[in-house]
């Protein structure tokens, strides 16, 4: 059960939102923000969703609170201030926009894992980049075929027994030349990395964290 309610102090308004889910432990509570945190992992989502609230608090001045104890649900509060009313004369009203600085950023992600592509998918949505995707080699190829080439191509190593990241990779160099691109994967072969390098690949670890690829597509941009 979900409440939302608002509270005036005069100055303020704050909102709440009430559960009374099975609450958050002190230690819990230090990493909820984190994207891709999630405290058990059988519960639907990919974890981005406070992750997303809390950079949005932040780039508009407002603060987050959360309180909560294990068995008695949790609270989620923000401040949000009020303003004068005009009475007499219309204030003109200055906008800024938020941006991230990847906006239109064109991204092709290729994964077998749909959960995956999911994830990626709302965390680069939420910095303004266009995610095109493939679950297989076929698609992707076919897609490389008919659409020009994305800034990024960001590509997972364990595809199928016929061929991996690498590979195809190269293949859909073939088609879209010097696309910069970053091998993504959790497999446990420790050269890895430098097998990546040396195809002039970038490499992340699963899980993907964010300010890492950020870092790496900020990089990007700068070619």
């Amino acid at each position: 059960k979900i409440l939302i309610g608002c509270l005036r102090d005069g100055k303020h308004i704050k909102v709440c939102v009430y559960d009374t889910g099975p609450g958050i432990s002190e230690v819990h509570q230090q990493r909820i923000f984190e994207d891709f945190y999630r405290i058990t992992g059988n519960v639907d989502g990919a974890g981005l969703g406070l992750g997303i609230a809390l950079r949005f608090s932040h780039l508009l001045g407002h603060k987050i609170h959360v309180e909560s104890n294990d068995g008695k649900g949790s609270l989620f509060s923000l401040y949000l201030p009020l303003r004068e009313k005009q009475t007499t004369e219309k204030s003109k009203q200055k906008t800024t926009d938020i941006t991230s600085g990847l906006e239109n950023l064109n991204i092709f992600y290729v994964d077998d894992e749909e959960n995956n592509i999911d994830a990626l998918g709302a965390l680069i949505d939420s910095w303004g980049c266009v995610l095109a995707s493939a679950t297989d080699a076929e698609s992707a190829i076919r897609y490389a075929s008919d659409n020009k080439a994305p800034d990024v191509l960001l590509m997972d190593y364990q595809l199928d027994n016929e061929i991996d990241g690498l590979q195809l990779a190269d293949t859909l160099r073939e088609t879209w030349k010097e696309v910069p691109v970053c091998i993504v994967s959790a497999a446990a072969e420790e050269d890895l990395s430098k097998r990546a390098n040396e195809q002039g690949f970038d490499f992340l670890r699963k899980p993907v964290k964010p300010g890492k690829l950020r870092a790496l597509l900020e990089r990007y941009l700068q070619r």
